[in-house]
């Protein structure tokens, strides 16, 4: 079966992670992430419109914290995506960043 256009994507993302020296566990959450994000929007990922990425934003049901590494990931994947013309602006732009309360000492 050939891989979808996501896949795909997302692979080549994955390695330009790798070659610029990112984390192992970085890498994999990205990649978690961006796997996750493609099966809940209505199309491919590199066609996503600001208004698909907000719908995901607002449904997620994870922490502040978890929300917050979540949209950084997609913003990441977004700049590299535009950097490397392989969509034409960044749906992302818009989106609300999320603020993470500072935690107290246990």
């Amino acid at each position: 079966m050939p891989a979808s256009t996501d896949d795909v994507v997302i692979r080549a993302h994955c390695e330009w992670l790798r070659r610029t020296g990112a984390a192992p566990i970085t890498q994999r959450y990205r990649r978690g992430v961006l796997y996750r994000l493609s099966q809940s929007l209505p199309g491919r990922l590199l066609v996503a419109t600001p208004a698909e990425l907000d719908r995901w934003q607002s449904q997620l049901t994870v922490s502040l914290s978890t929300l917050a590494g979540y949209t950084s990931h997609v913003r990441q994947f977004y700049r590299w995506a535009v950097e490397n013309g392989r969509c034409g602006a960044d749906p992302t732009a818009r989106l609300p960043t999320t603020k993470v309360p500072r935690r107290r000492p246990r």
